[in-house]
């Protein structure tokens, strides 16, 4: 029995009861010596039975016969040509061509080859390199498996092993060399990069923070350190991870980011925001002159920080003021108008100047950016600041006011912090001249003859919506419906129904009177017309709640996606990456389901006009075949421009529902009219 030099304490008591027998080294012996093979590669004892090294794979048998040894179970010939006969043979082919032999090992190739020569153990080796992320340390680490002899193969080597930077200024840059040496034989291979840090660590010339590794003796790299855009006061660590058929090296790289001083007295010397705050606290006067002049802010730029302040900078004490609340230091006061809302009169054409004022109760300084969102309201004082109160200045130009002599202007003031502040401002103007009032009167009449473009917006915008409907609602969902409705009235099986269904065949349904069925009305239907089978009545709301029920299932279930894809278009738009994508498909998935459901009971509600006109001129004598059915699409498509143009009409007369529904649709009309070429169409549909 063969047992390795390394045995445990269980092992040593069973072998103290065998029989007597003396030891030698990797040997037993029973009464005799017991023949081994030393491995030729790692020289360590096999038993006599053995093929193969039980250490690593090595072929004992074929070493005795000179040549036979490390010879292949059959050649391996690469797709170059290459004929592979031995283990020592197959690895240098592999170095020699790396990347044919990398794409080969993930494909599959050498585990496919070796399981069918018999050397299982490599098929499993090249299984378990195929699992590793990098093909490279794949490749690598199968080679190393391979029982092959002492042959010349590449070895890395890299100068230096590690880069300490120390302090570097915030902005700084350095150009860094690395030395790739190959210390064996062959052409070494492999890549070269950067996987942590690559922010500001690079590699010059190099194609997505990587570069090929090809060199016989030595290839010099030059590295560049940017430290540009960094936040400074903080350590920056990088990482180079060199992969080739010579060995896998990790480089690293360390920085600490100093930032740069601030340089203009009185502050010079400052490192840290929170140094400058409390430097700026003790000399406030001497702070707010810096401040207004951007040095700060631009100092807090070249050393990667973001400045606080957003929009306008206040002057003076204020934007010290300010310059703390926006860095978390003081706690902004809260700030009120001593006026939101003022009314006086002016006579035209003379300007009237007015004043109000921004306070607070604490004992602090208060600021504010006033903004004027009328042409004729003016203001004097855009940047307003002071202690505990500060004066704004507005100014009222008759000359600009061209609708009407009581007209209506806002501002607004961002103070403190972002507050924002409202100010509404009437004026009733005396003297305005005749021009401008005969003006004013000839657009009004204008505004009351453009009733015509929203009704006619409105008027196609039905008509297209309705010619949508047609296809999937005329054609075979209202006739499902009714089927189904009369399956449960009959109380009979979809399958398994006797007589004949009347809704069978284009524009059956049209014998049915829907204005009763659709408006909710009272009374019964002849079940006959439901099915010739059937006998006696059926309620008209028992009919219609089932009816209904159907139909709006069927129409969110074709309708729905809409909302989906609109939702990811609007997301897109907008610039949204691909998790941004998936949440707007959802909320437009659930936005389209809503509207979806409403949209298809607003259409049940509509289709009681060209339904009511159907019985008046066809009543139920007419219904069903080709015909009867392009009558009715004809009647219905009429009756929903009709009714798209009183809807119009209605809503022009309400102002708020202009901005907010009119306006929209005839933006769309007029640009769906635009796209078709309809120049003419587009133009009295706009808004």
């Amino acid at each position: 029995m063969f047992i390795r030099n390394g045995r445990s304490d269980t092992l040593d008591l069973c072998l103290k009861r065998l029989p007597p027998f003396s030891r030698d080294t990797g040997r037993l012996v029973f009464g005799r010596r017991m023949p081994v093979l030393n491995c030729p590669r790692c020289q360590r004892a096999n038993p006599e039975v053995a093929v193969y090294c039980y250490f690593d794979g090595a072929d004992l048998h074929g070493r005795q016969d000179g040549q036979a040894f490390n010879r292949l179970a059959q050649d391996y010939v690469f797709p170059s040509g290459r004929c592979c006969r031995t283990y020592d043979d197959f690895a240098q082919a592999c170095r020699d061509e790396w990347g044919v032999a990398r794409d080969l090992l993930r494909q599959g190739v050498f585990r496919q080859f070796f399981g069918s020569s018999g050397r299982a153990d490599l098929a499993r080796a090249a299984q378990e390199a195929m699992a590793q992320a990098d093909a490279d340390i794949a490749l690598t680490t199968f080679l190393g498996a391979l029982p092959v002899l002492q042959i010349p193969a590449p070895k890395l080597d890299i100068n230096p092993r590690r880069f300490l930077l120390g302090n570097l200024l915030a902005g700084e840059h350095r150009t860094l060399q690395l030395i790739v040496s190959n210390q064996g034989q062959g052409v070494l291979q492999g890549t070269l990069s950067v996987v942590e840090g690559s922010d500001w660590f690079k590699i010059e010339g190099a194609t997505g923070n990587q570069l090929p590794i090809i060199t016989p003796r030595e290839q010099k790299i030059s590295l560049k350190v940017e430290t540009r855009g960094l936040p400074a006061g903080q350590t920056y660590g990088a990482k180079l991870t060199v992969i080739t058929n010579g060995g896998v090296v990790e480089v690293l790289a360390r920085m600490d980011l100093v930032a740069q001083p601030f340089a203009k007295a009185p502050f010079q010397g400052v490192k840290t925001p929170r140094e400058m705050a409390e430097r700026m606290r003790a000399q406030p006067k001497a702070a707010g002159p810096i401040l207004e002049t951007g040095e700060v802010s631009r100092w807090f730029t070249s050393n990667g920080w973001d400045f606080p302040v957003r929009g306008q900078q206040a002057r003076g004490v204020a934007g010290v003021q300010q310059f703390f609340e926006t860095m978390g230091l003081s706690k902004p006061p809260v700030v009120k108008l001593s006026q939101s809302e003022l009314r006086f009169g002016c006579n035209y054409p003379e300007p009237v100047r007015f004043q109000l004022h921004l306070q607070t109760h604490s004992r602090k300084w208060v600021y504010g950016h006033v903004i004027s969102e009328a042409p004729w309201l003016k203001v004097l004082t855009p940047l307003v600041s002071g202690p505990q109160q500060a004066t704004i200045s507005l100014e009222v130009d008759p000359t600009g006011i061209n609708n009407g002599p009581q007209v209506e202007g806002k501002a607004r003031v961002v103070a403190n912090a972002g507050q924002t502040l409202p100010i509404k401002v009437l004026v009733d103007v005396n003297g305005l001249p005749a021009t401008i009032l005969k003006s004013r009167r000839v657009k009004g009449r204008a505004a009351a003859s453009g009733w015509l473009q929203p009704v006619l917006a409105m008027a196609a915008a039905f008509f297209l919506l309705r010619l949508g409907f047609v296809l999937f609602v005329d054609t075979g969902m209202r006739s499902a419906a009714v089927l189904e409705a009369t399956h449960r009235l009959a109380s009979l099986d979809s399958e398994n129904i006797k007589g004949t269904p009347q809704a069978q065949g284009i524009g059956a349904w049209l014998r049915l009177p829907w204005p009763r069925i659709l408006s909710g009305g009272t009374g019964s239907l002849d079940a006959k017309l439901l099915n010739d089978q059937m006998e006696g009545t059926v309620p008209v709301t028992e009919f219609q709640d089932y009816f209904v029920r159907y139909f709006l299932r069927w129409f969110v279930l074709f309708t729905w996606w809409l909302g989906a894809l609109a939702g990811a278009v609007v997301v897109w738009r907008r610039g949204g990456g691909p998790g941004d994508l998936f949440w707007g498909l959802v909320a437009g998935a659930g936005a389209g389901l809503a509207c979806s459901a409403t949209l298809g009971c607003a259409f049940l509600l509509g289709e009681i006009v060209p339904h009511a006109l159907w019985a008046g001129a066809f009543g139920s004598s007419i219904g069903g075949g080709l015909v009867s059915w392009l009558v009715w699409v004809l009647i219905a498509l009429v009756a929903w421009t009709l009714l798209g143009a009183a809807v119009g009409f209605a809503l022009n007369l309400v102002t708020p529902l202009q901005r907010i529904v009119l306006k929209p649709v005839q933006r769309v009309m007029a640009g769906l009219f635009r796209m078709c070429g309809l120049a003419g169409l587009a133009q009295r549909c706009a808004a």
